[in-house]
């Protein structure tokens, strides 16, 4: 028999090497060139005669007439020929497969993207646009993510200023954990949630992000909401952004959805100062610092 899809020759023949008798053997090619012929081997071929081999790759099975030990004997053993059948690997049509590999992947992105969250992004006090009633902002998160980094000595020098030599190299390497640590690692985060994020929308998944803002208590209530409404706007034109504003399309067909919740001073830590005046720990210190940010706090991935 011929297998099309395979481009496979089966044949029985007692002309080439065998394990006995006749064999079943296999033969790539296409009527004009063909490659070179193999034997199936054992348990396919046995020491008698192996002959009509005949597969159904759909259904994983295939059947071969033998007068091998255990065929039906009705005067002595091999004097017979019986129908034996094997399981062998389905045939997956190309488009089958391909199918396949695309749903391991995009099970596989859905996990790893999951497993991102929560991404907490952090900012510089009042930042984006101070001194400002605005719930949006043109800035971009990227941007004010380098501006922050780029305060990092500052943010050392006012930590630890009057203090003595112990205490001024612990307030140090607290700040410097804390962009480390929080700052630039959670902006990785963000950047390979975002990648894998393009590949998943690419594959037709829609993608629903729900973010929380947080700000320290340096304001009232209702400033510090609209603060952290502006720091949510700061992500969403990162998105909007992305490689040139390759997400666009997605968001505008649906694929993606944000979901804000915005929270302001009625939710920061107890601890965290409020006092203008001791910016030292009201701005600076990184038990504040933490306190100004937005996360990403779920995914949701469906088709």
């Amino acid at each position: 028999m011929f297998h099309w899809n395979a481009g496979l020759l089966y044949f029985s023949s007692n002309h080439y090497q065998t394990i006995g008798a006749f064999d079943i053997f296999a033969v790539k090619g296409n009527f004009r060139v063909w490659n070179e012929i193999q034997n199936l081997g054992y348990p396919i071929n046995s020491a008698q005669n192996d002959i009509y081999y005949k597969i159904y790759p759909e259904e994983g099975i295939a059947f071969l007439t033998s007068n091998r030990k255990g065929a039906l004997a009705q005067t002595h053993q091999s004097c017979c020929n019986d129908i034996f059948y094997y399981n062998i690997e389905k045939f997956v049509s190309e488009e089958e497969r391909l199918a396949m590999e695309t749903e391991i992947r995009i099970a596989t992105l859905t996990q790893r993207t999951k497993l991102l969250v929560p991404i907490s992004l952090y900012f510089h006090n009042d930042i984006p646009n101070p001194n400002s009633w605005d719930t949006v902002t043109t800035q971009n998160y990227s941007d004010t993510y380098f501006s922050y980094m780029q305060m990092q000595e500052k943010y050392r020098r006012e930590f630890s200023k009057g203090l003595d030599r112990t205490r001024r190299e612990q307030a140090t390497d607290s700040i410097d954990v804390f962009f480390s640590n929080m700052v630039e690692e959670n902006y990785n985060r963000l950047i390979e949630f975002t990648k894998m994020m393009k590949e998943l929308l690419e594959s037709g998944q829609k993608v629903a992000i729900t973010i929380k803002g947080f700000t320290s208590p340096l304001n009232t209530v209702e400033y510090n909401n609209n603060l952290a409404k502006r720091r949510i706007s700061s992500l969403v034109n990162y998105f909007n952004e992305y490689e040139n504003g390759v997400l666009r399309q997605y968001i505008e067909n649906g694929q993606i959805e944000y979901k804000f919740v915005a929270f302001g001073k009625t939710k920061a830590a107890a601890n965290v100062s409020d006092d203008r005046s001791d910016q030292r720990n009201s701005v600076y210190n990184p038990a504040a610092a933490r306190e100004r940010r937005i996360e990403i706090i779920a995914v949701e991935i469906e088709r």
